[in-house]
């Protein structure tokens, strides 16, 4: 969205619906309440679909705001998950969360600030906060275990700052493919946690449409069709026991096909990026060999 309609600071602070001292205070329509409100059906909604992994492992899930959680962060995301990260917002927990700490269990950290930028009004943005919070839930569901144990909690929280404090940069920017991090697994997941949310009458306040096309796959209905009745006959059985079978032989195929179709595209602009570099260089009549020549032609473009 190149052009963000919202008003100055002054006259969001000016407008917000709610204590602007509150983590969950965001401006003009979706208010304090609004963002409350999504909040809690988000844990619902998750604790819901994940009831059976939740009490096979004794865990408890944790879903906070991105404000919530510690500054140092800097979520550039709409939403994030990670073994560890209950352990690195165990304060945050105790603060804001409506039971507090609990003991060790998946957590999920939605952006709200970020879901609020592109969906100003409140049934824009409730949308767009479950259908993230179904997203972060597929990656809970596609690990195993759901939570990291084999680390000691101080080395833990580490390795996930070192994670979290670098700015999201696109596949495609990386050269990597459009489902970079996003493997048949998490899909697989995501079919299911939908189906589930259906079930429930969610329905119609969230979707994972966006997830298969913001990643270069076909269209989510293929992916319904491949995985056929599966969803319906594991309906009540543990995620993490069904992501241990193997999934049906259309979603591989299907799966196999996209990310094909998308390493391929990969390879081909890295090979034009290549031809283009190599005429450039030619066309400039500099050469490029081995060694000192290769660091001064370097040298020389800067």
């Amino acid at each position: 969205m190149s052009h963000d309609p919202r008003p100055s600071d002054d006259q969001q602070t000016a407008e917000a619906g709610g204590d602007d001292d509150s983590p969950l205070a965001l401006p003009r329509v979706v208010t304090t309440r609004v963002v409350g409100q999504t909040l809690a059906m988000a844990q619902d909604l998750a604790e819901f679909l994940i009831a059976p992994e939740l009490d096979e492992a004794d865990a408890t899930l944790y879903v906070l705001c991105e404000r919530m959680a510690p500054s140092e962060f800097g979520a550039t995301v709409a939403g994030y998950t990670h073994p560890t990260l209950d352990l690195a917002v165990r304060d945050q927990i105790d603060k804001w969360h409506p039971q507090g700490w609990r003991g060790r269990g998946p957590a999920i950290v939605i952006n709200e600030r970020m879901i609020h930028k592109f969906c100003p009004n409140p049934f824009d943005f409730r949308h767009r906060f479950l259908s993230t919070a179904i997203h972060e839930l597929a990656h809970v569901c596609e690990r195993s275990p759901m939570v990291e144990t084999r680390y000691p909690p101080a080395v833990a929280v580490e390795h996930l700052e070192e994670q979290l404090d670098k700015r999201y940069i696109s596949p495609a920017d990386q050269g990597l493919p459009a489902f970079h991090l996003h493997e048949l697994q998490f899909f697989r997941a995501l079919l299911h946690l939908k189906y589930r949310a259906n079930r429930a009458n969610y329905a119609l306040l969230c979707s994972i449409g966006g997830a298969f096309s913001s990643h270069g796959l076909s269209d989510a209905e293929l992916y319904w069709n491949a995985l056929g009745d599966e969803a319906e006959l594991l309906f009540c059985a543990g995620l993490g026991n069904v992501m241990q079978t193997d999934p049906p032989a259309a979603l591989v195929e299907l799966f196999k096909s996209d990310s094909e179709r998308l390493i391929s595209k990969v390879v081909q602009t890295r090979r034009e990026r290549q031809s283009a570099n190599s005429d450039s260089n030619a066309g400039s009549g500099k050469f490029v060999g081995p060694g000192r020549e290769r660091g001064q032609a370097a040298a020389a473009s800067r």
